[in-house]
């Protein structure tokens, strides 16, 4: 018998932002259109927050057909079927990490986005978002710290506070650097930014990994303790971004609702819950429990969102 079961409340998992254009063109790559969803990219090639976000979800709708996306690419000579088909073969290559203990196979995956996103980078030099995404290969395929941190400086060359990119290279990082990278990018960040939402991510990070470790009986004591010691800094970060419209808006939302739930900041965890609109990301809920949605509504349900 379960005994937290998911109640009837809906929530939009892994759905977050508003985009009504991205959801037009994510149904059309659903239904194998793939170069009129790849439209919708040449439309945002000056902007790498939108860009990044876009290619991120059409990515996970077309992996499992990179090949078919890549030769029409070729045939078209579209380079945003291109960089379309490179993010396909990246989230095929992690959904073969998460299903299988095969990295012959992980890195042949990883080894087919090379191609495409060096043509991009190649046809748009001015574009950040193929960088970022290079970022991502690059790790994986276990390029060497100066040929990563020479992507990464072509990536914030392009775009100093592209979200996504910042998520990748905390995310990628050795441990002990993660809360330094955490607070440079919180420090340096223009006020208004939601990239300021690294820090709570770095604690989390800290928490999920001495959890692995140690498996504690309890978990939300342990991330309680955890982002407590960082309270005062995320409460500063929060304020830096002060909730201002963004691509990326949601997800920070979520990452400091959490950091907030966990802290016991009743007051700024009701205003991050309630800005979230019920829009529930993986992060940073499911390093609490399995479910994220589950996590999500418990902590509604405490304070009453």
């Amino acid at each position: 018998m379960k005994l937290f079961a998911r109640p009837a409340r809906n929530v939009i998992l892994g759905h977050c932002y508003v985009d009504e254009p991205l959801d037009a063109a994510n149904a059309e790559a659903r239904e194998g259109r793939h170069a009129e969803a790849a439209a919708l990219l040449r439309e945002c090639r000056d902007d790498p927050e939108t860009r990044m976000l876009r290619l991120q979800v059409l990515g996970r709708t077309v992996s499992g057909h990179g090949d078919e996306v890549a030769k029409l690419a070729r045939e078209q000579d579209d380079p945003d079927l291109l960089l379309m088909a490179g993010e396909a073969y990246v989230e095929e290559a992690w959904a073969v990490r998460g299903s299988t203990s095969n990295p012959q196979r992980f890195g042949a995956t990883l080894q087919l986005a090379l191609e495409p996103l060096m043509q991009v980078s190649q046809v748009l030099p001015a574009d950040a978002v193929v960088w970022a995404v290079l970022m991502t290969v690059a790790k994986g395929l276990g390029f060497g710290q100066a040929e990563q941190d020479a992507i990464w400086a072509e990536t914030v060359g392009r775009a100093p506070f592209l979200y996504g990119a910042c998520r990748a290279r905390l995310q990628g990082s050795p441990r002990e650097e993660m809360m330094g990278f955490a607070t440079d990018t919180v420090n340096a960040a223009p006020a208004g930014d939601p990239v300021t939402a690294m820090l709570p991510l770095a604690y989390f990070e800290r928490y999920a990994a001495v959890a692995y470790e140690n498996r504690p009986k309890n978990l939300w004591r342990l991330a309680r303790q955890t982002l407590r010691l960082g309270a005062s800094q995320i409460v500063a970060a929060a304020d830096k971004w002060n909730s201002a419209p963004h691509p990326r808006q949601y997800e920070a939302h979520n990452m400091f609702a959490g950091a907030f739930a966990v802290i016991g900041d009743k007051e700024r965890a009701v205003h991050h819950l309630r800005a979230m609109g019920d829009r529930v990301a993986t992060w940073p809920w499911s390093f609490l429990e399995p479910d994220p949605a589950v996590s999500y509504l418990r902590v509604a349900a405490r304070y009453g969102v």
